[in-house]
């Protein structure tokens, strides 16, 4: 390559030898003390404008490792480069013809006004001397830039670079207006609108972010024996890890919320996907933090593995997300549906012992203003009779604290009982311990009957045939000043929440006690009823319940782990 320190590319392009391999360091400086989160990647296109491989902060290297991208920097501290993406170019397939360069501000709500400078330093990987520099003419009322265009040289192995350096719109690389921007630098007849094909290949345990336009998601689920029934269902949960709502064959949309539809039970007909749900990212309700796609087996007594979802034959699901795009033929144009897999999990390789799986999980990303992240769970249960949501919740509640960097509430190393391992926190949820609950006295009832006859019910919320599990208190007829004196003996887990449900002739309410919440500083109820027991008064709410209602409630417990 040739020396090409203080070269206007620009005007002139910089020859790259096709034997070379270059590091394009990214740096950049941001205005005042409150940094933001820019991105580098780099695109890939063959001749006829159609993009292909991509490096970016979720995708790190291409296929055969000729690109490479050295990890996310959300600060912009330091004095060497805060992102760099390297290039070998001998390595290239040879359908690449033309790389794009392109710098975007992730955050939502944020332009580069925020970036006081920007700069690309082009470096030999293996002599380490420098080849160029591309420095950035910020527009502050952008969102991001393409920085430059690398062109393979026709009928040789090598390249030209050029800096281009033009302002444009996009958060993610994957947004379809920020990519046909880049197809329009190619200088070639693009046919149809530009769409990546993100190759995640995700495993057990890898997170994803949804790119900020590809906001209509799909979970399919397919099997091939016509005999064998699966079930997708897809249920919400809010910050805390509180069950809002789901979706199943028996319940195709959520209560006032079309965001999200199921298409139904299809037990025995079509091939590909049987069953699908569609998820509209844009449409979803503000408190709903985390929708997790589950898989049950509905099994039919004349099976041998009734009410077992492990060895479906042919059984697959899959979370795919959903772009339009236009087509033109015939001289017509419409509108098709591109379609790309986020993950898929193969069902029939699941061991035969499993009946339901958490499959996957879509969830607000804190660490991103505005953004979705999917992650691959694969987590199994192996259960009978799985009922969705009762016997899913507590499952999905515990991995929701784990969806960000700092799960909530389990924030500090403090918090004995909860840890940032979610292994280790399963293992946790397979301990019991006894809690003994008295609900001692109660204020405000104003019973609508000169007959008052009052007593409550307690109970451990969402598990299937929670109302057989019911236990109740004695009568009092105590209008003024209502009183039980029972303890009732509940078996719990650090997530269980305990219902207690006060019911007169006209009256009904109730009180929701989270026992993994915090109630006193970091603590939990949980872990605050290792050392001490626990007496607060609690109000209710509900059917006819007027004015100022409480109930005084006191719970202990044997000895916890």
């Amino acid at each position: 390559m040739q020396d090409a320190q203080g070269m206007d590319i620009s005007q002139e392009p910089l020859f790259i030898d096709g034997q070379r391999e270059l590091n394009f360091g990214l740096r950049w400086d941001f205005v005042g003390n409150e940094p933001i989160d820019l991105d580098a990647s780099c695109v890939s296109f063959d001749s006829t404008g159609n993009p292909g491989e991509v490096v970016f902060y979720n995708n790190l290297v291409t296929k055969g490792k000729w690109m490479l991208h050295t990890g996310d920097n959300t600060t912009g501290e330091g004095d060497d480069d805060d992102e760099a993406i390297q290039i070998m170019f001998s390595n290239a397939p040879n359908t690449v013809e033309h790389l794009v360069l392109v710098v975007t501000c992730h955050n939502t709500g944020s332009s580069l006004s925020n970036v006081s400078s920007i700069l690309c330093v082009v470096t030999d990987i293996n002599t380490e001397e420098e080849a160029c520099r591309i420095p950035v003419t910020l527009s502050n009322d952008h969102t991001a830039v393409i920085l430059c265009h690398m062109k393979r040289i026709p009928d040789t192995s090598d390249w030209e670079l050029r800096s281009l350096n033009i302002a444009a719109e996009g958060h993610s690389v994957g947004e379809m207006k920020l990519l046909a921007k880049m197809q329009a630098q190619l200088n070639v007849q693009v046919k149809e609108a530009a769409t990546l094909n993100f190759n995640y290949a995700m495993k057990k345990g890898d997170v994803a972010q949804i790119p900020y336009d590809l906001k209509h998601l799909m979970m399919g689920l397919g099997w091939s024996k016509d005999d064998w029934d699966l079930d997708a269902s897809a249920m919400m949960l809010d910050e805390y890890g509180n069950y809002l709502d789901h979706v199943s064959a028996k319940k195709k949309q959520m209560s006032g919320d079309k965001s999200c539809q199921h298409s139904g039970d299809n037990a025995f007909e079509g091939q590909g996907d049987r069953e699908n749900i569609h998820i509209k990212l844009d449409s979803v309700g503000s408190k709903i933090h985390a929708i997790y796609f589950i898989v049950t087996y509905n099994g039919k007594e004349n099976l041998w593995s009734s009410n077992k979802l492990g060895g479906a034959t042919g059984g697959y699901c899959r979370l795919v997300h959903i772009a339009k795009k236009k087509m033109v033929g015939k001289g017509k144009t419409h509108n098709s549906d591109d379609r790309k897999e986020l993950c898929r999990l193969n069902i029939s390789k699941l061991n035969k012992e499993v009946s339901a799986t958490l499959f996957s999980v879509v969830y607000r990303d804190t660490s991103k203003a505005g953004a979705w992240s999917c992650k691959m769970l694969g987590d199994t249960m192996t259960q009978l009779n799985i009922v969705v949501p009762d016997e899913i919740i507590p499952l999905a509640r515990c991995s929701s604290y784990f969806l960000n960097e700092t799960p909530y509430p389990y924030c500090t190393e403090k918090v004995g009982v909860m840890t940032s391992d979610w292994d280790a926190f399963r293992e946790v949820l397979s301990k019991r311990v006894h809690l003994h609950v008295a609900i001692t006295e109660g204020r405000g009832l104003r019973p609508h009957d000169e007959i008052f006859n009052c007593h409550c019910q307690v109970w451990l919320k969402d598990y299937a045939g929670e109302r057989a599990m019911r236990q109740k208190t004695k009568l009092t007829t105590d209008r003024e000043h209502p009183t039980w004196d029972d303890v009732i003996s509940l078996g719990a887990t650090a997530v269980d929440t305990i219902r207690v449900m006060v019911i007169d002739w006209c009256l009904v309410g109730v009180v929701d006690i989270p026992l993994f919440l915090p109630k006193s500083g970091v603590l939990t109820l949980w872990e605050t009823l290792k050392t001490s027991d626990y007496d607060e008064w609690h109000p209710i709410v509900g059917k006819d319940v007027h004015g100022e209602v409480r109930i005084r409630i006191s719970i202990c417990s044997d000895p916890l782990p």
